[in-house]
């Protein structure tokens, strides 16, 4: 009512303004911040998880501990 006493009053040609509505994206980061937390308590509570074994380096794809000498012998092998 105020608008069209004032439009009444003072009349002016404008075009009005959409109003856009506000869309909050914080949702996304908080799920993403509480997931990682999520990760460390368990990490930290319970240190041999299934997520821990799954994440950790095959033993196959480890190198031996003898590895150096063995290439040695074989580069020997294949000079003589």
């Amino acid at each position: 009512a105020i608008g069209d006493a004032l439009d009444q009053l003072e009349p002016v040609a404008q075009q009005p303004t959409p109003a856009r509505t506000a869309q909050a994206l914080y949702a996304w980061p908080l799920a993403l911040a509480l997931l990682l937390s999520v990760l460390l308590v368990v990490a930290v509570q319970w240190p041999d998880n299934l997520l821990q074994r799954l994440l950790r380096k095959p033993r196959f794809l480890q190198p031996h501990p003898e590895w150096r000498q063995r290439l040695k012998r074989l580069r020997l092998r294949r000079r003589r």
